[in-house]
C-alpha cells in the first residue's frame, strides 16, 4: 500500500510540474488562456501515461471502455439474478408433479382410475413447459415495454437483443426444468428429488457466480483467471451473453445444446413411466 502511495505522489507531482512547465512556456504566445490550460492539461496526462506500466495502462483503458450496461444486464442479471427465481419456481414444481403426489399418496389416488401414468406424465411435463414459456413471456414483454417508455437511445442494448437474452433465459431454464423433472421421475421421491435435481441446479448457478469473476466480461483489472474453471461446471455458460451482444452468432449453437438437453431430459422421463 505505501508502494502505490508513493507512485501515486510521484505520478501527481510530475502532473503538476509538466502543467505549470507548459503555462509558464506558453504564456504570452498568441493562444488564449483557455487553450493553454487545455493544451498544458493534455500535456500533463500524457506525462502521466507515459509513465505508467503498459499493462496498466490497457487495464485503465478497458475499465473506461467497460460496457456497464452489458456487464450488470447481460451477465449479472439474465444469466444470474434473473435465472434465480425461474429456478426455484422449476425445482419446486417439477418436484411436485410426481415426486410430491407420490409422497403424498395422491398418485395412487390419480392412477386408479383409468388415466394411465404415462398420460399423468406427459400432462405434469405440458403444464411445467407452459407455465415456464408464460413466465418468460410476461418477463420479455416488460422488458421490451420498459426499454421502449425509458428510451432505447439511452441503453447500449437494443430490442432484438433483448429478445435473445429471453430466449436464452428460457432455453437455460428449460434444460433445468427437464433435468428437474426427470430427477422426479426416475427417484419417487421428493427427498431425492429435491437433493439431486434442485441441489445439482443449484450448484451450477453458484458456480456460475464463481464463475463470473474469471470470464472476460471482467475487467483485465478485476479478473481472477483460475475461477474460470468454474464455468465449465454449469450449463448455464452455454447461454453466452457475451456473444449476443457482441453481436456474434456463436451463441446459436450454445442454444441448439441447451434445447437438447431440455427435450432428452423430459424424453427420459416419459420413457421412466
Amino acid at each position: 500500500a505505501e508502494q502505490y502511495a508513493v507512485a501515486a505522489k510521484v505520478l501527481a507531482n510530475t502532473a503538476i510540474s509538466t502543467y505549470e512547465l507548459w503555462i509558464d512556456e506558453l504564456t504570452g504566445s498568441e493562444m488564449t488562456d483557455a487553450e493553454i490550460k487545455a493544451y498544458a492539461k493534455e500535456q500533463a496526462s500524457a506525462s502521466i501515461t507515459d509513465q505508467i506500466p503498459e499493462k496498466v495502462a490497457e487495464a485503465l483503458e478497458e475499465l473506461g471502455n467497460m460496457d456497464i450496461y452489458g456487464l450488470i444486464i447481460g451477465s449479472i442479471f439474465y444469466r444470474i439474478a434473473g435465472l434465480l427465481l425461474p429456478m426455484v419456481f422449476v425445482i419446486m414444481v417439477a418436484n411436485g408433479l410426481l415426486a410430491g403426489q407420490v409422497d403424498s399418496g395422491s398418485m395412487a389416488y390419480v392412477l386408479s382410475t383409468p388415466t394411465k401414468r404415462r398420460t399423468v406424465t406427459v400432462t405434469q411435463m405440458t403444464y411445467l413447459m407452459l407455465s415456464l414459456l408464460a413466465m418468460f413471456l410476461l418477463v420479455t414483454v416488460t422488458s421490451v415495454v420498459s426499454i421502449w417508455i425509458v428510451g432505447g437511445n439511452e441503453f447500449t442494448i437494443n430490442f432484438v437483443e433483448i429478445l435473445l437474452l429471453n430466449l436464452g433465459a428460457f432455453l437455460t431454464m428449460f434444460a433445468f426444468a427437464g433435468f428437474c423433472f426427470m430427477c422426479s421421475s426416475i427417484f419417487n421421491r421428493s427427498k431425492y428429488s429435491m437433493s439431486i435435481g434442485g441441489g445439482i441446479s443449484i450448484l451450477m448457478l453458484v458456480c456460475t457466480i464463481l464463475g463470473l469473476f474469471g470470464s472476460d466480461v471482467v475487467p483485465a483489472a478485476m479478473r481472477i483467471g483460475q475461477m474460470n474453471f468454474f464455468n465449465y461446471l454449469s450449463i448455464i455458460s452455454l447461454f453466452d451473453a457475451t456473444s449476443i451482444l457482441s453481436g456474434g452468432m456463436d451463441f446459436l449453437w450454445k442454444f441448439g445444446i441447451l434445447a437438447l438437453i431440455g427435450i432428452y431430459a423430459f424424453y427420459i422421463s416419459r420413457k421412466q413411466t
